[in-house]
Order: structure tokens, then sequence, then C-alpha cells
């Protein structure tokens, strides 16, 4: 049984609403977790866009170190040249390298295929090259000469920050499949 006055409320001084004061403390309180909420939300949706980048960095890098690989150690015909050999480079494109030290320098913003055909939504994005002499007891020091071994590292960077970067090595023991040479 509920106990009410004549005009209806509650004796002793029961209420029955919010005062001003629980109203104002209770907006404060909802309004500080929507902005932590919201401050989650944003650097959730910050870190899933880095890694997505880091992820097309590291496909666009590989893409390129895939291509190199498919190529020879060294020149076909005995040529004593690093890099492009004349004619090599003069297309603008990578089409016409044959070896794998033809790649050393070339780099590309936007990112281009091998017929120097433009990728597409990669504008703020570069991609490069170096081919290095490396010494066989110590892969992280270059060689003057040719040792047998080459490191390449394929650089890629996205509004003028490295976003990934591959190094691998290649023997003059290995020659990728006749099939595989352009």
């Amino acid at each position: 049984m509920i106990i009410r006055t004549a005009n209806g409320k509650p004796p002793g001084g029961l209420r029955s609403a919010f005062s001003l004061l629980e109203v104002v403390v209770s907006t404060f309180i909802v309004g500080i977790l929507l902005v932590v909420a919201m401050q989650t939300a944003g650097s959730v949706a910050s870190g899933q866009l880095r890694s997505a980048e880091q992820g097309r960095a590291r496909l666009l890098a590989a893409e390129l170190m895939g291509e190199i690989f498919r190529q020879a150690y060294q020149e076909p015909v005995d040529t004593p040249l690093f890099g492009p050999e004349p004619g090599e480079s003069a297309s603008g494109t990578r089409s016409d390298f044959d070896d794998v030290d033809d790649y050393h320098g070339w780099s590309a913003s936007p990112p281009v295929d091998k017929q120097g055909n433009e990728l597409a939504g990669l504008a703020a994005w570069q991609r490069s090259v170096t081919v290095e002499f490396v010494e066989p007891e110590d892969l992280g020091t270059v060689a003057g000469e040719d040792l047998g071994i080459k490191r390449v590292t394929v650089s890629v960077i996205r509004n003028g920050t490295a976003a990934a970067s591959l190094t691998a090595v290649m023997t003059d023991s290995w020659q990728p499949p006749p099939h595989e040479q352009p």
C-alpha cells in the first residue's frame, strides 16, 4: 500500500523527479563518455588505415621484387656496365630490362607497371630500387666489385614517408627458368 497526502504526493519529502544539479552532472558524464568513445573509434579507424597502407606498401614492394628476381643475374651479353645498358631505359619503361642491375637507380612516382602504365589510385606513392654488390661473408657490406652476390632493395614511400622496404640477395648461381626470362 502506498501512502499519499491530500495533494497526491508521497509524504516525508520523498520526491519523484531529478533536480537540476543531477541533470547537469548526468549530462556532463554522458558527454565525457561520448567524447572518449569518439576518440577510441577515431583511433581504431586511423589504425586500420595505417595497417591497410602498410599492407599496400608491402604488396607494391613484393610485386616489384618478384619482377626483378625473374631477371638474369647479369647481362646475357658480356657487358661490364652496371645498371641499364644503352637503349634499355630510353623508353622510360622497364620492359627492356633483362638483368637485375638494370633496375639500379630506377624510381617512379606514382608507381607504374613494367610497360610504364600508371597504377591506379597510387598518386601519393613512389617506388625506387637500389642494387649493390655485397661481400659474401657480410651481406650488409657493399663490395667494390662483383663477388657473385647482389643485394636488391625496393623502397616504397607514401607522401614523403617511408612505408615499406624489402631487401633480398641474388647470387650468380641463380638463373630464372628460361620461360620466365623476357
